[in-house]
């Protein structure tokens, strides 16, 4: 069982508890929303799960929906950097992995700092800085079909953005997806406003990432093992106990229900 609690700046407003998959209200949006990896559209408007020092929020208008992912513990945001982060949508408002968006995507072991060949050499080092910013510009699609896995430059892939930021231990992600598909989106979720939607989070613990690239179960295609034929994800989020020196696995399930346009 968890809780969850509005975040304000005059502190707290509303306590809510959940068992399993967390409802919540997505918000429509007071101004448009820029996916810049910043929690300044989100100013009243995320959600903090308790003892875990990660918060989330949903917006959409007519046309998109907007997730944001805050993590304020050193921990979950050094694993989510390493073991990378796949924000699932079920257009039928449950926990099947129907479209995901893969990003940042998770890193090869050679690629963490001080790990590899020759990663005290100057050179290394300087490889793996690159491989780092390759990694913030690369997104991959999983979905909507079953085994469809497209990797995309961020600024090849249309009607999506994502973006995040890490300062000071602390990681901020914001994503922007179509509700319909259209010719400038061709990757969407398949709702209108005011329906219901599943959204997860999954990250693996960072452990999973020892010899390379999808070794152990890693996210490499389809996370965790693979799409998962409906049975979704756990309810639980940031479980105790797993990792290297104590990190934490994401795993978190929301049935959100889209807002509606204030004039309607």
């Amino acid at each position: 069982m968890k809780k969850i609690r509005w975040i304000l700046l005059s502190g707290l407003l509303l306590a809510l508890t959940a068992c399993g998959t967390l409802d919540v209200a997505s918000f429509w949006p007071d101004a448009a929303i820029k996916i810049d990896g910043r929690t300044d559209d989100w100013r009243g408007r995320l959600y903090a799960v308790e003892d875990t020092g990660v918060s989330f929020g949903v917006q959409n208008d007519d046309h998109f929906v907007y997730v944001c992912l805050l993590a304020t513990d050193r921990r979950a945001a050094a694993q989510i950097l390493r073991a990378g982060l796949i924000v699932w949508f079920d257009p039928k408002g449950g926990k099947d992995k129907i479209l995901g968006v893969h990003y940042p995507l998770e890193l090869d072991a050679n690629e963490l700092p001080g790990r590899g060949a020759g990663a005290q050499d100057e050179s290394a080092r300087r490889e793996q800085r690159q491989a780092l910013v390759e990694r913030r510009d690369e997104i991959e699609i999983l979905g909507p079909g079953r085994d469809e896995t497209n990797r995309l430059k961020k600024d090849e892939l249309k009607g999506i953005e994502a973006a995040f930021a890490n300062a000071d231990g602390m990681f901020a992600y914001e994503l922007k997806v179509p509700l319909a598909a259209g010719p400038e989106s061709p990757y969407a979720i398949g709702l209108s406003s005011g329906n219901l939607v599943g959204i997860g989070f999954d990250s693996p613990r960072p452990d999973v990432l020892q010899g390379g690239r999808g070794a152990g179960g890693g996210m490499g295609g389809r996370g965790m093992g693979g799409r998962m034929g409906g049975r979704g994800m756990g309810g639980g989020m940031m479980g105790r106990g797993g990792g290297r020196g104590g990190a934490e696995q994401l795993k978190l399930w929301l049935k959100v229900t889209l807002a509606r346009s204030p004039s309607k």
